[in-house]
């Protein structure tokens, strides 16, 4: 077996470490944005399944890109908090990271053929999201990266809609979510630092 990992090191190390990098993508956190950016096209009544589907899509690979290049940038800090994987395994996750990014192109690529403003969406989170990792410092405007990123995904249908169209719902949406979601992060920051 040990000749085998030696040969084909990523494979095994995807295969034997398949939990680990899962956990590494939030895939709750790839579920929400998913679902949310199915939402914002179902505010219009007039949902273009195979659009909606593949924005949603990318937006839950665009998620779990971000999530794992946190971890593996985050990944000696992290240990003073007991999660040792990333620590253990830089390699790997850096591997996965860009294996799930490859992913995400792959819609990203086709929702650009639809709506350039859909697929501008996704890239703006993925360059928030990533931009994030570098930003240790600044607790604040990391707090307004993540309420961004996790809210934006409402907008997703406005994006695709363009202007005649726009759905005050899904404004609506995106500025209660990126409020509660700032305040929550807010919070968890206060409660580190104690």
């Amino acid at each position: 077996m040990k000749i085998l990992q030696g040969t084909l090191p990523s494979f095994f190390g995807f295969w034997l470490q398949k939990k680990n990098l899962l956990l590494a993508t939030r895939p709750v956190v790839s579920l929400y944005v998913f679902l949310l950016a199915i939402l914002s096209f179902s505010f219009y009544g007039r949902l273009p399944w195979i659009l909606a589907l593949t924005v949603a899509l990318c937006f839950a690979l665009v998620s779990a890109s971000i999530q794992a290049f946190n971890d593996y940038q985050d990944r000696n800090h992290d240990i003073k908090k007991g999660k040792t994987f990333a620590h253990h395994n830089p390699a790997l996750l850096f591997d996965f990271w860009l294996l799930i990014s490859s992913f995400a192109v792959i819609p990203m690529i086709a929702i650009t053929e639809i709506s350039a403003n859909g697929a501008m969406l996704c890239a703006i989170v993925w360059v928030l999201g990533i931009l994030y990792s570098f930003l240790q410092k600044f607790f604040i405007v990391q707090n307004i990266i993540v309420a961004l990123c996790a809210s934006l995904p409402a907008l997703c249908g406005n994006a695709f809609y363009g202007r005649p169209d726009i759905d005050y719902r899904s404004s609506l949406v995106f500025l209660l979510l990126l409020a509660i979601i700032f305040v929550r992060e807010v919070v968890k920051d206060i409660q580190d630092r104690k």
